[in-house]
C-alpha cells in the first residue's frame, strides 16, 4: 500500500503529500476508506470509467465546494475523452470529450498541451478561457485547477480538473490534496493501459496487426453469451492464400513473412469494416460477416479480384491468389465447429 501511493512513481511532482487526513474534512476512517475502495476498484480490474468516478465523487466528498472532472489522454486521436465525474451534468461531460490540448484550451487542454499545472483563478478573465467564458457561465464555473496525469516516464495519462463557482487559488495545502487525488487517478489509468495493452499482445497477431486465433474465439463467445444474438444468423468465411508455401521456399523467411504481411494489408482494405478479421494460422485468415452469405460473398468475390494485380515486394512483383470458403452461422454454436465440420 505504502509504495503504490508513493507520488514519484506516476510521475506526479515529488511534493510530498503529507498528513492528507489533516487537509480534507473527511475524517480519517473516512477517508481511508475512499482510499481503499479505490484501490479496490483498480485491483479488481474494474472498468476505468467506473473508478474515475469514484475517484471525482470521493476528491469532491473530501472538498465540497469543488465539483471534479477526470478526462483520459486517448494518443491514437491525440484528444481528451470522458474518464469519470461526479457533479457535473451528462452535458458538460459530452462537450468536452474529444478536447484537443492545446496553448489556449481553457485548463483541461491547456494543461495538457503544456503537460504541467495550470490554474486559472478567475475564467473569465485568463486568456486561456476565452474561447470558454460563455461555456463556463453556463455550469457557473469561476475558477479552474488542471492537472495532468502522468506515468512512471512522463507520458501524458490524463488531466484532473477541479471547479469553483467562486474566484479561488490553491494554498500548498490545496495542492498537496490535488496531488493525492491526481496521483490515485494515475494508478488507475496507468492499470488500465497495462491491461489493455497485455490484452492486445494476447490477441493479435504480430505479424500482420490483425486478430489472431484467441481473439477469433474470444469474439465467437462474447456472441454467444449476448441474448440479443438468439436467432441471429452471421456468415464466416475463410480464406486461404495459394500455394503460399512455394513463396515461402522460394522467398525465404524474412521477405515471406513481409509478403504475408501486405497480402493481410490488401485484404483487410478491401474488406472494409467487418466484425472481425483475423488470421486463423500460417497462410489461412477468418473474416466474420454480419450479414448473409450472399451479400458476403460479393464482398469475397472483390478480396478475389484485388489479387489479380501482384503485390509489391522488393524489387519484384509477386503473384498471389485466395481460395476462399463460406459458412452461415448463429453465435450459439460453437465457432470450432466451424472449421471442423
Amino acid at each position: 500500500m505504502t509504495r503504490a501511493m508513493n507520488p514519484r512513481s506516476a510521475g506526479i511532482p515529488s511534493r510530498s503529500p503529507g498528513n492528507i487526513a489533516e487537509l480534507t474534512k473527511l475524517a480519517p476512517d473516512h477517508l481511508l476508506q475512499g482510499q481503499q475502495r479505490v484501490l479496490e476498484l483498480v485491483a479488481s480490474g474494474a472498468p476505468l470509467s467506473d473508478t474515475l468516478t469514484a475517484i471525482a465523487r470521493f476528491s469532491e466528498e473530501a472538498i465540497p465546494a469543488m465539483m471534479a472532472s477526470l478526462l483520459i489522454f486517448d494518443p491514437d486521436t491525440e484528444s481528451l475523452r470522458k474518464g469519470g465525474y461526479g457533479r457535473l451534468p451528462a452535458s458538460f461531460q459530452d462537450a468536452i470529450d474529444g478536447m484537443k490540448p492545446g496553448p489556449v484550451s481553457g485548463s483541461c487542454g491547456t494543461a495538457a498541451y503544456r503537460s504541467q499545472r495550470v490554474i486559472s483563478r478567475d475564467v473569465r478573465e485568463d486568456p486561456l478561457w476565452e474561447p470558454f467564458v460563455q461555456f463556463a457561465g453556463m455550469y457557473g464555473i469561476v475558477s479552474a485547477w488542471s492537472t495532468p496525469l502522468k506515468d512512471a516516464k512522463g507520458n501524458l495519462l490524463g488531466v484532473f480538473g477541479m471547479y469553483y463557482g467562486d474566484c479561488r487559488e490553491p494554498s500548498e495545502q490545496d495542492l498537496q490534496l490535488v496531488d493525492h487525488f491526481t496521483h490515485l487517478a494515475s494508478i488507475a489509468v496507468e492499470r488500465f493501459r497495462y491491461d489493455a495493452e497485455r490484452e492486445k499482445r494476447a490477441t493479435q497477431d504480430a505479424l500482420t496487426g490483425l486478430a489472431n486465433r484467441l481473439a477469433l474465439h474470444n469474439f465467437a463467445a462474447n456472441l454467444s453469451d449476448d441474448p440479443a444474438n438468439d436467432g441471429a444468423t452471421y456468415t464466416v468465411a475463410l480464406l486461404d492464400l495459394d500455394h503460399f508455401k512455394l513463396h515461402n521456399d522460394t522467398l525465404g523467411q524474412r521477405l515471406s513473412d513481409q509478403l504475408l504481411a501486405q497480402a493481410a494489408t490488401r485484404l483487410k482494405d478491401t474488406l472494409g469494416e467487418v466484425p472481425l478479421l483475423s488470421r486463423f494460422g500460417g497462410d489461412q485468415f477468418v473474416a466474420i460477416f454480419r450479414e448473409g452469405s450472399t451479400s458476403a460473398q460479393q464482398r469475397v468475390q472483390a478480396v478475389l479480384k484485388a489479387f489479380e494485380e501482384p503485390v509489391d515486394l522488393a524489387d519484384a512483383h509477386v503473384a498471389l491468389s485466395f481460395s476462399a470458403g463460406m459458412v452461415e452461422w448463429q453465435p450459439r454454436t460453437p465457432i470450432s465447429s466451424v472449421f471442423t465440420s
